[in-house]
C-alpha cells in the first residue's frame, strides 16, 4: 500500500494465492502446477476412549511420509477427517466418484489403529489439490509489476508459512534468500519445462514426483 499526495491510500502490490493458474493468466507458471486427485472421508462421532487410542496426549493434525500420503485429524465434533489417494489415480485428469479408493485409505488407517476397526465412515468425496513437479509450492513475483504469486500449496502447514512469507516479501519488496531458492518459479526440475512440452504434463509430474521422493 502507498499514500498519495492527498492522503488517500492505493495498492501498488498484489498477492495472488491460487491453486493453479490458467494459461491466459500466466502461461509459464501454469506449466509448473498440476493437480493431484485425493479423497476425503469423515467418520461417525467417536468416544473419548477411541480418540485417546489415536492421540494419547493431545490432538494433532497428522500425515505420513509416503509419496501419496494420507492425513487425518479430529474435528470439533469428535469425528475423524481422513484424506489420501492412490498411486493408480493420483494424476487422473477428472474426479472419480467410486468409493473404492476412499475405502482403501480407510482400511489402511484402521490397520494402524485397531481400536477403530468397527468405526463407520459416513461420507466421502473426491477433490483436487495442486502441486508442483517437486511437490514444493511456487512463490514468485513479476519484477516491476508488483504481483506476487503463491501457487501449488501442498498442505495446511505450508499454507500458514506461505501466507506469512508472501506478506513479508510483498511489504519488504524483496525475497528471503534462504527460502527463495526452494520455491522460486525458475528453480530446476528433473523434468524440465521443455521436456514436459514433449512428453506431456501427467508423465512429467509423475516422473518428477517420484524422483523427488526417492533421489
Amino acid at each position: 500500500m502507498a499514500k498519495t499526495k492527498n492522503g488517500s491510500v492505493k495498492a501498488n502490490k498484489i498477492v495472488v494465492c491460487i491453486d493453479s493458474p490458467k494459461e491466459k493468466l500466466n502461461k509459464k507458471l501454469s506449466q509448473k502446477i498440476y493437480h493431484a486427485l485425493t479423497f476425503l472421508a469423515i467418520s461417525e462421532k467417536l468416544t473419548d476412549k477411541q480418540i485417546k487410542s489415536i492421540f494419547p496426549e493431545k490432538k494433532l493434525m497428522c500425515w505420513d511420509s509416503r509419496l501419496v500420503y494420507s492425513y487425518f485429524k479430529i474435528t470439533k465434533d469428535k469425528r475423524v477427517l481422513l484424506g489420501g489417494s492412490s498411486e493408480l489415480v493420483i494424476y487422473w485428469p477428472k474426479q472419480i466418484k467410486t468409493k473404492i479408493f476412499a475405502n482403501n485409505n480407510i482400511n489402511r488407517f484402521k490397520s494402524n489403529f485397531p481400536a477403530l476397526k468397527n468405526v463407520k465412515f459416513v461420507a466421502y468425496w473426491p477433490g483436487f489439490i495442486h502441486i508442483s513437479k517437486d511437490i514444493m509450492p511456487v512463490v514468485d513475483f513479476n519484477t516491476g509489476k508488483g504481483v506476487y504469486y503463491v501457487l501449488g500449496n501442498p498442505g495446511l502447514p505450508w499454507a500458514a508459512f506461505l501466507g506469512t512469507y508472501a506478506a513479508k516479501t510483498a511489504l519488504n519488496n524483496t525475497q528471503e534468500s534462504k527460502y527463495y531458492k526452494y520455491i522460486a518459479a525458475n528453480r530446476k526440475f528433473f523434468i524440465s519445462d521443455k521436456t514436459q512440452s514433449i512428453i506431456g504434463k501427467i508423465p512429467s509430474f509423475a516422473i518428477n514426483n517420484l524422483h523427488t521422493e526417492y533421489s
